[in-house]
């Protein structure tokens, strides 16, 4: 997503590849003036919880302690988590997730908790649906990845970026938000 309506993305490129072992990005007090602040960057090379949390969360850590040296406004900081971080996550990318997201709260941000996004124009054009659409195509049926009963929410593309145009906007007082969008989560959450 680069664009969309009164938003311009502007990507911070890393200087790290995938099989890094750190999270750093190039940035200077320029790029970041008077702007929403989205990290959305997460390695999900390594699920070891040492490795994970090294990169992940130290990497974050990083992040923000350099957007505090440059004077950032971190109330403008806008973390992307997934639905399913809590306290009680079982799995690595959750967990590490949680503990940033109530880092970012401790310090005025805000958490966006979206659940698997998609391009609602090719909802299948990839990330994990277009994956699955094309073992779907292969394959009579699909493993539970996790081995655990779980819940695959939904998040368009554009719904998402919705909820930070509001942010962007108005300021809202709400800081986490739960960015899913499907019959029943509209109906019932």
């Amino acid at each position: 997503i680069n664009k969309f309506n009164n938003i311009n993305f502007i990507n911070i490129p890393k200087t790290t590849s995938r099989s890094s072992k750190t999270m750093n990005f190039n940035f200077d007090k320029n790029t970041i003036k008077d702007k929403f602040f989205i990290h959305a960057a997460w390695n999900l090379e390594s699920r070891n919880k040492k490795d994970s949390y090294d990169i992940n969360v130290k990497g974050t850590l990083d992040l923000i302690k350099r957007l505090e040296e440059l004077d950032f406004d971190l109330t403008k900081f806008v973390f992307i988590s997934t639905i399913n971080a809590s306290p009680k996550s079982k799995s690595v990318y959750e967990k590490d997730k949680f503990t940033i997201e109530e880092i970012i709260l401790e310090k005025g941000g805000y958490v966006l908790k979206p659940g698997i996004i998609y391009d609602n124009k090719d909802p299948f054009s990839g990330g994990l649906l277009g994956n699955l659409y094309k073992l779907a195509k292969t394959f009579p049926i699909l493993p539970n990845f996790t081995g655990m009963r779980k819940v695959y929410f939904l998040t368009s593309s554009e719904y998402f970026v919705n909820h930070i145009e509001k942010i962007n906007t108005a300021f809202i007082s709400t800081k986490v938000l739960r960015v899913i969008q499907n019959s029943f989560s509209e109906r019932y959450w």
